[in-house]
């Protein structure tokens, strides 16, 4: 009988402990397998430089206002379907190999589809560019849960946000430079030739990171015994029963839910900072320098305040640089103002990596997490769509960025008042979740 979970801290003494190998060979693989990873993704930036990229070969403000939630809404639908699958397993790193692997190869086949039919089927192009990080999200999103688990085990929760914010602070300081290599590159090999040349490198660094992910030793854990299966019913039902009993829970995703109207603006960013100051697209470069260097700062920031008071503060702090970033927004005219606002995105973006990997670490057990996860990938991925949808067709009936701006900064006002008053920091709380069978 399926088990459903409640607020009592006091249920985590009947859980025995789960076995974890923490080292630093374990620390150090972490550290730089998601480091050269998210380099890597650095060269088609789903925030500065794949909008452009999308627009120069034709895509529409319906497709652009998905670009930057493709990989993460390819990242919410699969932990719901294999939630069940991965809390059975014993092993984890088998899975984690094979789709790893798949997770990196459709950067592989872009740079193909951008070499050979960029210029003659732009339109088909078009479509491998933009399904390349869905196709990816998806890949992983199949193995998150298994992912966070074997983290959960293998790196310490003391130092959880400083290997976050280690991880982001590699790529952010390659993004630096990343961003100067875009630049050039763009300008050399104007259009598909330098879009193709910029997935080709991307997906080198990617596989570097599935090669350094492949060192990751993972501790032995017994499979779970039959009674504590969850057939796919039985996980629906645990998601629902999950929302409505509790209510920390609960709170939590909504805050995540009205978060999401930030997504309202960064799809045109990009572009609209184009075409108010009638820059070419190598400036794009330019902007993911600004935004890397803005990672720097919120990733040392986050990494610093997550080890000491808990992932909640960072959300909060993550939730006010938005705000920060939208009110530049509104008023930016030159190109050095749309600078300090990417600056700010690269800084809102890191601490929101952070807080938001570490609360659901902090707040679930080790044997819970996979399931917990489904829950807010569900919720998340339905209220990305919703929002995508509305900035799509409120762009199409020709309402201005400042419109959207506003309603991105609606939403993290809401959502942060929702963490200030009514979300409690689950490492000072003592909010470690029961197992839920």
């Amino acid at each position: 009988m399926t088990q459903y979970p409640t607020h009592n801290p006091s249920a985590t003494a009947l859980t025995p402990p789960e076995p974890s190998l923490f080292s630093r060979k374990n620390y150090a693989v972490f550290v730089v397998e998601g480091g050269l990873f998210m380099s890597g993704v650095a060269f088609v930036s789903q925030d500065s430089i794949l909008p452009g990229i999308v627009y120069q070969l034709g895509g529409s403000d319906a497709i652009l206002a998905f670009i930057p939630m493709l990989m993460m809404m390819g990242f919410t639908l699969p932990p719901l379907l294999t939630a069940g699958w991965i809390e059975r397993q014993g092993r984890l790193m088998p899975m984690l190999r094979f789709f790893g692997l798949l997770q990196r190869l459709p950067f592989l086949f872009a740079a193909l589809a951008l070499i050979g039919l960029g210029s003659t089927h732009p339109r088909i192009a078009l479509w491998a560019v933009v399904a390349c990080p869905a196709l990816s999200g998806l890949m992983g999103g199949v193995t998150i849960g298994a992912w966070m688990r074997v983290t959960s085990r293998t790196v310490p929760g003391k130092r959880r946000s400083s290997g976050m914010a280690l991880r982001n602070l590699i790529a952010a300081v390659m993004g630096m430079l990343v961003g100067v290599w875009v630049e050039k590159i763009l300008i050399q090999f104007p259009g598909v030739k330098g879009f193709a040349l910029l997935h080709g490198i991307c997906f080198v660094f990617v596989f570097a990171s599935y090669l350094v992910f492949l060192l990751t030793e993972e501790p032995h854990v017994e499979p779970l015994s039959p009674e504590h299966h969850k057939s796919f019913a039985e996980q629906l039902k645990w998601m629902f029963r999950t929302l409505q009993l509790d209510l920390p829970f609960r709170y939590y995703i909504s805050s995540r839910m009205l978060n999401s109207f930030i997504f309202a603006t960064i799809p045109f960013m990009a572009v609209y900072v184009l075409e108010v100051t009638g820059r070419p697209e190598a400036f794009t470069g330019r902007l993911l320098s600004c935004q890397m260097g803005g990672a720097i700062l919120g990733n040392i920031f986050g990494g610093w305040l997550g080890d000491r008071h808990g992932s909640r503060k960072v959300l909060l702090a993550a939730r006010i640089a938005f705000m920060a970033l939208g009110s530049i927004l509104l008023f930016a005219q030159s190109a050095a103002f749309f600078c300090v606002a990417f600056v700010l995105w690269g800084s809102t973006f890191g601490l929101q990596q952070i807080g938001e990997q570490t609360f659901l670490v902090e707040f679930a057990k080790d044997k819970g997490l996979p399931s917990y996860m489904a829950v807010g990938a569900f919720v998340q991925l339905v209220s990305v769509l919703g929002v995508g949808l509305l900035s799509s067709t409120l762009r199409a009936r020709g309402v201005d960025m400042p419109i959207l701006i506003t309603l991105s900064i609606g939403g993290a006002l809401l959502s942060l008042f929702i963490l200030i008053f009514k979300v409690k920091d689950p490492r000072v709380a003592g909010l470690d979740r029961p197992f839920a069978s």
